[in-house]
């Protein structure tokens, strides 16, 4: 008898089984106190406010929120694409230097990166005081190391052997690494960066939920005042904002840019850098609390002592908030992972893919903590609460991966088995789906890294785990308890990054797998 292989569709698919107890233990809580805000919330976003003020105070924060989210993206990146070469095992082979070098680096960048900027804003506050400086530093800081672990990532999975050729041709070892690696990397390089630009406009948002300028300090406000016209005015905005930069990135990706000379090609990436600079700089130039100030510097530190350590290591459930940061964490990756598969599989006409396509953009839009804060009008506090609005969240993030990865495909195949007979369905399974399962899973992979880390944002509106305990120990300014779960969700996330590292290598050796095998049929 044959043995079932569970494929990566099969897998790709599955998680989707956790909507049923999430929606249960949403069920249980639920309450019909609320149930009024909602639909006025929904009935809100047919009928925005254009009240002349209202729209020019979200202009203005709009403007606040793309210059914060351009300048920490331009820095982000240029940090990012240094520390990603210097932190590949190619680049230290090449100067033969000994190979435990860029495990150091890459170990030292997991720190930074396994902190939430939310959560590096909060930290900076205590000691900046509130100013734009603060979201902008607390943006670069874990994004650089983001961006260099998926430049490093690309590098190491190069053919090395191009690179030994060239210097035994006579080549010196930088020239053979630029030579080698220039070409293959600058479209993943290219295309990242330009996805990083919609995290960075998202990161800048939701640092404003938490008071630090912008349209997510918009949100905040209307969202507690229950001024559901005057919040649609800012989402709108946002959402026309995100919708222009994805129509930008989508026609530089697919016009063809061969016929321009390599001098121009150089320039360009030196050109939009220059400008998006520019851009920021006169889109925070008239904002004065984007001057540095210091003066709660060192107003609230006091190092811990061993004993204070020890009080906090005894005193909190540290066992129960790390086993719920792990559920809240594989909850919202398996609603995110299997979302957007599973919407398209029901219905894969255009239409569908065009309004699916929107609803994901608002997932993207929106932030999880406001997400949470809106279940909540008619749900009681719980995990559940905190997964489905996380899930939601990265849904909308995975669901635009999985539809430009869709669309590189050719459609012929998928013609050719229709005209055989068989379903929408199983034909867009079998022929669209199975190609880009395995690509599609290696990045969920990454996305589960990701939500570790929003986990502590999402725990700030009132979810559970380390995120919730990490504000109260804010609030009382115990840095023992800080520091602990900083280390937490460092140990968390080095474990993490290693066992996506062996999920990414299996999919790799599937794919190839998968080819030998058609090859040899062929």
């Amino acid at each position: 008898m044959r043995a079932l292989n569970i494929t990566p569709p099969i897998i790709a698919l599955l998680p989707s089984l956790v909507l049923l107890p999430v929606l249960s233990g949403i069920a249980f809580g639920l309450h019909f106190g609320g149930v009024p805000l909602i639909l006025e919330f929904l009935n809100s976003a047919l009928n925005p406010s254009l009240d002349p003020i209202v729209v020019k105070a979200a202009l203005k924060a709009l403007e606040i929120t793309l210059g914060v989210a351009l300048i920490s993206w331009i820095i982000s990146s240029l940090i990012g694409l240094v520390l990603g070469i210097i932190s590949s095992n190619l680049f230290w082979k090449v100067i033969g230097l000994n190979h435990f070098f860029p495990i150091i680096i890459r170990r030292i960048l997991a720190v930074p990166r396994s902190i939430h900027e939310l959560i590096w804003g909060l930290l900076l506050l205590q000691f900046i005081g509130f100013n734009l400086l603060v979201a902008i530093l607390a943006i670069i800081i874990p994004y650089s190391c983001l961006f260099a672990r998926v430049i490093s990532d690309q590098i190491d999975v190069l053919d090395e052997r191009r690179v030994t050729a060239i210097i035994q041709s006579g080549s010196g070892g930088y020239e053979a690494l630029i030579t080698t690696i220039a070409p293959p990397m600058a479209p993943i390089i290219y295309s990242h960066t330009a996805n990083r630009l919609e995290c960075a406009l998202r990161g800048a948002t939701l640092l404003g939920v938490f008071g630090l300028g912008g349209l997510g300090t918009e949100l905040q406000l209307t969202l507690q005042s229950l001024n559901f016209r005057e919040m649609w005015t800012s989402i709108w905005l946002l959402i026309i904002l995100v919708a222009l930069i994805e129509r930008l990135v989508g026609w530089l990706k697919n016009n063809d840019i061969e016929y321009i000379p390599n001098t121009i090609k150089l320039l360009i990436p030196v050109f939009i850098f220059t400008s998006t600079l520019i851009l920021s700089l006169y889109l925070l130039k008239t904002n004065s609390s984007f001057e540095l100030s210091t003066r709660e510097l060192d107003l609230h530190w006091n190092p811990p002592n061993i004993n204070q350590f020890l009080t906090s290591l005894h005193s909190l459930p540290w066992i129960k908030l790390l086993l719920q940061t792990l559920c809240l964490t594989f909850l919202a990756s398996f609603i995110a992972i299997s979302g957007p598969p599973l919407g398209m599989m029901i219905s894969s006409s255009n239409i569908s893919l065009q309004l699916q396509s929107i609803f994901w953009t608002f997932l993207r839009v929106i932030p999880a903590p406001l997400f949470a804060l809106l279940i909540l009008l008619c749900s009681n506090p719980s995990i559940w609460v905190a997964a489905l609005a996380l899930g939601l969240h990265h849904l909308g993030i995975m669901g635009r991966v999985l539809k430009e990865n869709l669309e590189s495909q050719s459609n012929s195949s998928l013609n050719a088995i229709k005209a055989s007979g068989a379903s929408d369905t199983i034909s867009w399974i079998y022929e669209k789906f199975t190609s880009q399962s395995t690509n599609y899973l290696a990045y969920g992979a990454y996305r589960t890294d990701v939500i570790l880390r929003e986990t502590s944002a999402i725990g700030l509106v009132g979810g559970s785990g380390l995120g919730w305990q990490l504000l109260e120990s804010l609030s009382s300014f115990n840095w023992a308890e800080i520091i602990i779960v900083v280390c937490i969700y460092f140990i968390i996330t080095i474990t993490g990054e290693t066992l996506t590292d062996h999920w990414r290598l299996h999919c790799i050796k599937y794919t190839r797998k998968e080819a030998l095998v058609l090859n040899q049929s062929i």
